[in-house]
């Protein structure tokens, strides 16, 4: 520090005053999500520090910034450094969840010599999970499976990796990506399952349908360095930025439709399939994609 704080005898009787409540309200160290780290599951982040002792500025400062990780379970707390300055920042590279920065321990004494030697807490943020959709709409009670729970999607559910929708008969749902490079519009008597290990590993998503129909576009928003694909139990479909396709799934047949731009389709075996808009192609048993 640029001198010692020393929480005395002048100064311990505000100290004292101040130990029931924090030294004010407001909000002295805050997060900011720059943007995600491409190609992977994460965020830079900007903390930022704006202290003031007892509601003034400037005055001395010793402290330890933290951040803590609430969500999700277990909480994990990570030291991000230690200092005296009295505003400053720095940019972290986080995973998904949410966060709570905090000075703790957190020392401050002002020009007058008084003093404050409580935790600073500052406010909680949230880093996106870049590997989600989001339910934007539903038609008919649309069902969201979290592994062996099943509870009703609504617009705003939260579809992470691993999760299922299913549409009753006469149904529909529409997904959008959280990283805005896909939609979804799944149709009726429809499964759809976000692929639990794709994004992570090749950035983009993987959509699997087990059976039923749904429309797929790869929006303007992607990244050329992603991947994209729709998978069904003997087709898989890749598409590129700004391609859009119709896949239907249904005794052991896939169907598939290009609607925009070049897709590519592979069976089981055989060579795969380039498709224009317009074009389509079959895939029947373990057979190579025909038109």
């Amino acid at each position: 520090m640029r001198r010692t704080l020393a929480i005395g005898a002048g100064v311990a009787a505000v100290v004292a005053v101040l130990a029931g409540s924090a030294a004010s309200s407001d909000i002295y160290i805050t997060g900011t999500v720059l943007g995600r780290v491409d190609g992977q599951n994460a965020a830079n982040v900007r903390i930022a520090w704006d202290y003031k002792c007892l509601g003034e500025d400037g005055g001395d400062y010793e402290w330890t910034l933290k951040i803590v990780r609430t969500q999700p379970l277990p909480e994990k707390t990570t030291v991000l450094g230690k200092g005296t300055g009295e505003r400053g920042e720095r940019t972290v590279r986080l995973t998904p969840g949410r966060y709570l920065p905090k000075s703790d321990p957190y020392l401050c004494e002002t020009s007058r010599g008084q003093g404050y030697d409580k935790p600073e807490i500052g406010g909680l943020f949230t880093v996106p999970d870049y590997c989600a959709w989001t339910v934007a709409s539903v038609r008919g009670l649309v069902q969201h499976e979290q592994g062996s729970a099943v509870k009703a999607a609504r617009a705003g559910s939260s579809v992470a990796r691993g999760d299922a929708l299913v549409t009753p008969r006469n149904g529909k749902a529409v997904l959008n990506a959280v990283a805005r490079d896909g939609k979804a519009t799944l149709g009726g008597g429809s499964r759809l399952q976000v692929d639990a290990k794709h994004c992570p590993a090749n950035s983009g998503w993987k959509l699997v349908l087990a059976e039923g129909n749904v429309t797929v576009a790869v929006t303007p928003a992607a990244s050329a360095k992603a991947s994209f694909s729709t998978l069904t139990d003997n087709a898989i479909v890749f598409g590129t930025r700004l391609t859009r396709w119709d896949v239907s799934f249904a005794a052991g047949k896939t169907t598939v439709r290009a609607l925009a731009g070049t897709i590519r389709v592979a069976g089981k075996r055989g060579a795969p399939l380039r498709l224009k808009a317009g074009q389509t192609a079959t895939v029947r048993g373990s057979g190579p994609p025909v038109r």
